[in-house]
């Protein structure tokens, strides 16, 4: 055992004369693994079987990742209060695994809880995530892949080698006792019934090798992120030489400026009477036009963020005129980027009015809020001096935990189901309550509670088909307040079995 702080990879302990740069920054650690998280590990591998089994949307799944968070804030490894607290605020995506049974919903907080227990161990003894750039981020994703490839190992880290003069004399006498075992063991459940049934285990196999998968992807994963918060802190990477120069800057920026400029002239000229000539050349109203390509205008604003980002990346520094040039030009390009976004949110919104609500509709209108939102912060980070915008990617994480959180505050099934049953008696369009019974338990109360407001036909088609679906009455492992809700919403209705 290594003293706290020390580097060395899993087993050698590194002289002191070797420098920092000359140990693989991917695979040295700091300290090795003690017993309690051996123990913690081996915990996490049977929780993570028994989660493979009752589903995500569980009490199950949500105990797996506190515990998690718990014993990685109990490693002593997360040295700072940057990674404790990116490892405690998983549990506000986590906690909604017993809330929501979204499916979709539910497996985009499982990406982002284990995204951040993730980050707080990988920034355990680092500089804050907000100075990271994103080619830091890129080698600090693959130092984890590192870590995994190597979080077996990590399991046995803390052990001392026995010596080879200790292992012989145990293999010796296993090799010895084993033909006495196997002879009186025999004769020992020949003449005892009880003593034999011991040994008569009905194996399936195929079960056998999931439990055993799902308990080694438990292990396997909380080995990891022990690892990652075990790591030693890597050296600055190398910057690397910026090859984009003024010119070649100013004819992207300049010429996609220009494009965008084009499009905006055709936003207004589509608003009048010329705009009318051509949609109509075309067999298009206004309102059809209006409700197209707001799909392709988020593609539009999301790859222009990253160019941005790039030409800011590669641009030379060194020379000021190019810097200014940069900021006109960007800050012209990301104006027109977010007028892209507010039309896109207009025809989004003529949809929806037109056609009702959808989950992903609901999606995509936060997501282009969202979209909106990081064109202002990256013209915010362009007028800072170059190369001191880091910041921008971890406001974009940010703005992307935030909106998915609002995302589950909003309960997009919930929501749906009640704008639908609202605009039903207003709209000439037929009722859909086939998309209704087949959205999530989320649903099934708010469609139950808008039955009175619908008309008769159609009050019968969804009662029908909210009437065949299933309840149950699951253990405490595979509790969901959604579903309990459901549950009581179905019964309530008292539908003829």
């Amino acid at each position: 055992m290594t003293e706290r702080g020390t580097v060395t990879p899993d087993r050698a302990t590194p002289s002191p004369s070797l420098p920092l740069a000359s140990i693989p920054n991917t695979w040295a650690i700091r300290a090795p693994a003690t017993p309690k998280m051996v123990v913690s590990i081996v915990l996490v591998g049977v929780l993570t079987d028994i989660v493979l089994h009752t589903g995500l949307a569980t009490l199950s799944c949500f105990a797996t990742l506190s515990i998690v968070a718990a014993q990685l804030l109990r490693s002593g490894r997360l040295e700072n209060a940057i990674s404790k607290l990116l490892v405690l605020s998983s549990l506000a995506f986590s906690v909604w695994s017993v809330l929501r049974t979204s499916a979709w919903l539910i497996a985009l907080d499982m990406i982002v809880a284990s995204a951040l227990l993730l980050a707080g161990s990988s920034f355990s003894c680092s500089a804050a995530p907000w100075t990271t750039s994103i080619p830091e981020f890129l080698r600090r994703s693959c130092a984890v892949v590192s870590h995994g490839v190597r979080s077996g190992a990590f399991l046995f880290s803390g052990v001392k080698a026995p010596r080879r003069g200790a292992i012989t004399p145990i293999l010796r006498g296993f090799m010895l006792a084993l033909p006495l075992l196997l002879i009186l063991g025999a004769l020992l459940a020949s003449a005892d019934a009880v003593f034999a049934s011991f040994f008569d285990v009905n194996i399936d196999g195929s079960m056998t090798l999931f439990h055993l998968f799902g308990f080694t992807m438990g292990c396997l994963a909380m080995a990891t992120l022990l690892r990652v918060a075990s790591a030693a802190q890597e050296p600055k990477a190398a910057q690397g030489h910026r090859t984009l120069r003024r010119v070649e800057m100013m004819m992207v920026l300049g010429l996609l400026d220009g494009l965008f400029g084009l499009w905006a002239v055709a936003q207004l000229l589509a608003m009048s009477s010329a705009g009318d000539h051509v949609l109509n050349t075309q067999g298009l109203t206004y309102a059809e036009y209006a409700r197209t390509g707001f799909f392709q205008l988020l593609a539009v604003a999301g790859i222009t963020i990253s160019i941005v980002m790039i030409v800011r990346a590669e641009l030379q520094h060194d020379d000021p005129e190019s810097t200014r040039w940069f900021r006109r030009l960007v800050l012209v390009l990301l104006g027109l980027t977010l007028a892209i976004v507010v039309v896109s949110i207009q025809r989004l919104s003529l949809y929806e009015r037109e056609f009702g609500w959808t989950s992903l509709r609901l999606v995509v209108h936060i997501s282009a809020v969202g979209i909106g939102v990081l064109v202002v912060l990256l013209a915010l980070s362009c007028t800072t001096r170059l190369g001191a915008g880091n910041w921008f990617p971890s406001a974009a994480a940010v703005v992307a935990c935030l909106a998915l959180l609002l995302i589950n505050l909003m309960n997009p099934d919930d929501f749906v189901t009640r704008r639908n049953v609202q605009r039903a008696p207003t709209t000439n369009r037929a009722f859909d309550d086939s998309y209704l019974a087949r959205l999530s338990d989320d649903a099934i109360p708010a469609a139950v509670g808008g039955l009175k407001s619908l008309s008769e036909p159609e009050r019968e088609d969804l009662l029908r088909q909210l009437c065949l679906r299933p309840y149950s009455n699951p253990d405490w492992l595979h509790w969901n307040l959604s579903a309990r809700n459901a549950d009581a919403a179905i019964r309530s209705l008292q539908c003829s079995k």
